[in-house]
């Protein structure tokens, strides 16, 4: 029932000594002192965040050193929401037992690894109100904590907290015994959730990284400023995704450090005449290298993903892909190794080594770059449309004799179209931007199922030669995979049929007004003229 939830004081270092603090609690609430005992609490999240996006919270909570804990799903206010008793240490949400706490947690985390981020070690006092006939009305708890990070030798104090957990139903005793808690001196009421509280103890913050680009340029701001700024972002999701890369913590990893490695790659290309080409060419021959040797680990990421739905769409089949399964698996072991390697060596240390000299160095009063001194805002708009064009007049291009090359070179040009736009949309009308990342992601989503499905039946056939060759083909496996390749084929050629149609609803009218009032030379000339116009 609303208003029954319990109730956090923080107790002031210098207002009340903890046996004044007990005496207190015990004169005016009546409570009586229980066992005191130790517990740790970790807290857990995917890197990216995703169970605080979702406004959850899972923590993993033992009492003294026990290895197993109970963990507790509960919402922001710590409302426990689902329990798991004599859990082990959580890794992935798919390897805890069958249940309503998997339920919720798999489709949260989405495949990501859950990760400590915090943890408490607590020494705890608790003091119960009973009734004449035993039953415990209220608890109250003193706690005093230090806070940990993995990764940090040393534990941080916290400010020791009270909590008042009434039990549910009794709302006349959490009433009288709050209102004698706020009598107390020195106990302030807390608000807010206890991981952000925890985290800033570390100097961190719930949220702190997320695989989308969230950049807030200003529009009047240099060019060859404002791609530094693009570029330390870029560099920053690079090094923040190295380690679990290196330590094969989830594929997510890879995959965010690749798309940013991309994204670079995007602006370099671009954005044109902003930084000297010697510079430019450097970073687009490295970075394409780092491209390359990333690929055959996401490659092999991807198709033991997609096993998964080659099982499903071969039903009572499904074990004649074992095979291929333990294929992928060797593989892709094998990958990982040499990028674990990679991400160590020398090539790559020198790349971000020189790439962070480069975002960190000033730039030039004068350049004598056509670009570099221009507002950022006129550049990349310039851009925009620029690539706007080529990809409908490339899309208007295509018809039904048009080889699948024409379909992929689109497909490559709507990506970029797609970074840029969100590179930059902090530059225009936040809403609009947003409107136009949706139409052509349509149109992405059915030119990347194309080739998507091409790629797959392309290396369902590589794959297949790499066991004959490893003597490790079993006939079943073969067969299989032929069934798949047949209907991929046919996928594909559904997917060539829907591109008119997502095509012409990407480059209507509609979205031809909207790239002209974003992005045309009058539009970018208003949002000169007015401060912070920029979205």
């Amino acid at each position: 029932m609303k208003g029954e939830g319990k109730v956090v004081f923080e107790v002031a270092p210098e207002g009340v000594d903890e046996e004044t603090l007990a005496l207190e609690l015990e004169t005016r609430l009546g409570v009586v002192e229980g066992r005191r005992a130790a517990r740790r609490v970790t807290f857990y999240d995917t890197f990216d965040w995703r169970l605080w996006r979702a406004k959850r919270r899972l923590e993993a909570v033992r009492g003294g050193d026990r290895a197993r804990a109970t963990l507790i799903l509960s919402d922001p206010g710590g409302t426990p929401l689902r329990r798991l008793p004599s859990a082990p240490a959580p890794s992935f949400a798919s390897v805890l037992p069958e249940g309503p706490l998997r339920a919720i947690l798999e489709p949260l985390t989405a495949g990501r690894r859950l990760l400590p981020r915090a943890e408490l070690r607590c020494r705890r006092r608790v003091w119960r109100l009973v009734d004449g006939q035993g039953k415990t009305l209220l608890r109250v708890f003193l706690d005093r904590c230090e806070v940990s990070s993995p990764g940090r030798p040393d534990s941080l104090p916290l400010p020791a907290l009270l909590r008042l957990e009434p039990v549910r139903g009794y709302t006349e005793a959490r009433r009288r015994a709050l209102a004698e808690l706020k009598r107390i001196p020195g106990l302030e009421r807390r608000e807010g959730d206890e991981l952000t509280s925890v985290l800033a103890v570390l100097g961190r913050r719930p949220a702190d990284y997320s695989s989308k680009i969230d950049l807030h340029l200003e529009p009047e701001t240099r060019a060859d400023v404002a791609m530094k700024q693009v570029h330390r972002a870029l560099l920053d999701a690079v090094r923040s995704n190295e380690d679990g890369t290196r330590r094969d913590l989830d594929p997510e990893f890879l995959h965010d450090l690749r798309v940013a490695v991309r994204r670079a790659r995007t602006v370099l290309g671009q954005v044109k005449e902003v930084f000297p080409e010697q510079v430019v060419e450097r970073f687009r021959r490295e970075l394409a290298w780092l491209g390359q040797v990333t690929g055959p680990t996401r490659d092999l990421d991807v198709y033991r993903l997609k096993l998964q739905g080659y099982r499903r769409e071969l039903a009572g089949a499904a074990s004649d892909l074992d095979g291929l399964g333990e294929y992928l698996e060797r593989h892709r072991s094998e990958e990982q190794a040499r990028l674990a390697k990679v991400l160590v060596g020398a090539r790559y240390q020198r790349l971000v080594n020189a790439w962070q000299s480069f975002v960190d160095r000033p730039v030039p009063a004068h350049s004598g770059l056509a670009h570099a001194e221009r507002p950022i805002v006129e550049v990349a708009a310039g851009r925009i449309h620029k690539v706007w064009k080529r990809v409908v007049a490339r899309g208007r291009a295509i018809d039904a004799a048009s080889p699948a090359e024409e379909l992929h070179r689109l497909r490559i040009d709507c990506k970029k179209l797609r970074y840029l736009l969100e590179i930059f949309r902090s530059l225009f009308a936040a809403d609009e931007v947003a409107a136009l990342v949706r139409s052509l992601k349509q149109l992405q989503d059915c030119l990347g199922d194309y080739n998507d499905y091409e790629v797959q039946q392309e290396m369902l056939g590589v794959f297949a030669r790499g066991m004959a060759e490893e003597g490790s083909a079993p006939v079943p496996t073969l067969l299989a995979m032929g069934r798949l390749v047949e209907r991929l084929s046919q996928a594909q050629a559904a997917e060539r049929e829907r591109f008119e149609k997502r095509f012409r609803r990407f480059a209507d009218d509609a979205n031809h007004r909207r790239f002209k009032e974003l992005f045309g030379a009058k539009a970018v000339a208003r949002r000169l003229e007015v401060p912070g116009s920029g979205g």
